[in-house]
């Protein structure tokens, strides 16, 4: 079987254990965390529909780039060295500006976007010598700008770093240095997934007249640039941000699989403090044998009694592998059955633990 690995880091998810009892403990030691569970939930008496999700929709927070698991064009970033100078002198005006850019992808399941940018202001200055009858401005300014695939500004924000202006004489302003963040938040339609250009620019600006003069320059570094990301309660996030859900009707039998996170009811997952991980829509539970092999597809089950102490019995880990206890494997993405080359349909299998992490063993479980 044709398995892709590379490093991936989603939001740090918290675990499970029962309750009442010891913490339980992960392949490789680590203690999990008795944190993140809903108690609310009688799997003897649960019946779909009866259970609300407590609270609203969550904003989760974490920086992003090209290789930390978000997948291509989720979220690579350029850092790097931004700088605009020149020089105005009798009459006339212009402008130069210096840009980096990222490119990032908000799935359906985030339906509003807050995107920050630190950069480190190096140095900024506007010089203006004004003559006996001219007069000269400039500035020096920071700025980001969210846009949308078609080409339309989402939102926008910017800093004036360094400006004066003035006749006669000399005037001077300079920019303090140090890091410089500017945030902005923008709305995006919840049912479709949507690619964004984030970009940070350095421009200077300079206008002289009547035999003035201006000069104006800037150096600064973008350090990072972070999404915050509203995201549907009660979804379970995998591989590229994709959401589980039943493979077909949900009813006994049914295995599960990726597709695109939509926030409909058959997305929606409760996590049980018995291990369980429980179908809103249908109250049935992830469930597979305890001597399942890799490869074996976890399917949709009862949640009698006996299943929460025995085949049921998941493991949030706090480094995000969610762990079959009965057999110690981890859930996984057959990433090879995704459908014209995404990750659509792809089914969830059990697979033997792979460290250091790969990208189609991380989840994100978001309550």
């Amino acid at each position: 079987m044709k398995r892709a690995f590379f490093a991936a880091s989603l939001l740090s998810i918290t675990s499970l254990a029962l309750s009442g009892c010891a913490a339980d403990t992960l392949p490789d030691g680590d203690p999990a965390a008795v944190e993140g569970v809903d108690d609310n939930v009688d799997l003897d008496t649960f019946r779909p529909g009866a259970y609300t999700s407590p609270g609203g929709t969550v904003t989760r927070r974490a920086p992003f780039s090209g290789t930390n698991g978000t997948g291509p064009g989720r979220g690579a970033h350029t850092s790097g060295l931004i700088s605009a100078s020149g020089e105005q002198a009798a009459a006339g005006f212009d402008r130069t500006s210096s840009t980096v850019f990222s490119f990032f992808e908000a799935p359906p399941a985030e339906s509003r976007v807050t995107v920050t940018s630190t950069t480190r202001v190096e140095s900024a200055f506007v010089r203006v010598i004004g003559a006996l009858f001219g007069y000269a401005k400039g500035e020096i300014s920071l700025s980001m700008r969210v846009v949308d695939s078609a080409g339309g500004e989402r939102c926008r924000r910017e800093v004036i770093l360094a400006k004066t202006e003035g006749a006669l004489g000399e005037h001077r302003s300079d920019a303090t240095a140090g890091p410089t963040s500017l945030t902005c938040s923008f709305d995006k339609d919840a049912a479709a997934r949507g690619t964004f250009r984030v970009e940070v620019s350095l421009n200077a600006f300079r206008e002289a007249a009547g035999g003035a003069w201006v000069q104006s320059a800037g150096r600064a570094t973008l350090e990072s640039i972070s999404f915050g990301r509203n995201i549907e309660p009660g979804v379970l996030v995998g591989h590229l941000g994709y959401c589980v859900e039943p493979a077909g009707a949900a009813v006994v039998g049914t295995p599960t699989r990726l597709a695109e996170c939509s926030g409909a009811a058959e997305q929606k997952w409760i996590r049980h403090s018995s291990g369980a991980i429980v179908h809103r829509a249908s109250g049935l539970c992830l469930d597979a044998p305890a001597g399942s092999p890799d490869g074996r597809q976890p399917v949709l089950a009862r949640c009698l009694a006996m299943y929460p102490v025995s085949s049921s019995q998941f493991t949030v880990g706090t480094d995000g592998f969610i762990v079959h206890r009965p057999t110690g494997k981890c859930l996984d993405a057959a990433w090879e059955a995704g459908i014209g080359g995404g990750y659509e349909r792809t089914p969830i299998q059990l697979w033997s633990c792979i460290r250091p992490n790969v990208g189609n063993q991380l989840w994100t479980f978001h309550p």
